[in-house]
């Protein structure tokens, strides 16, 4: 299960605000592979992923042995 919380997009919508759109995209895109890395490692190593929330100041992700 994927979620996504209010901060996130309250914060997504500030940075696009203030922000040219080429930054908020390098941001978005680099988060975006850093926690795919998280993932794959996870897999890698034999967990699972139960539950990713995605949040302004972070992702968090719920994992099972």
């Amino acid at each position: 299960m994927i979620a996504f919380s209010w901060g996130f997009f309250v914060g997504a919508a500030v940075f696009l605000l203030i922000l040219p759109t080429k930054w908020v995209i390098a941001v978005m895109a680099a988060a975006v592979f850093h926690e795919i890395c998280h993932i794959l490692t996870v897999n890698i190593l034999g967990g699972r992923i139960l539950k990713m929330e995605i949040q302004f100041c972070g992702c968090r992700i719920d994992t099972a042995p």
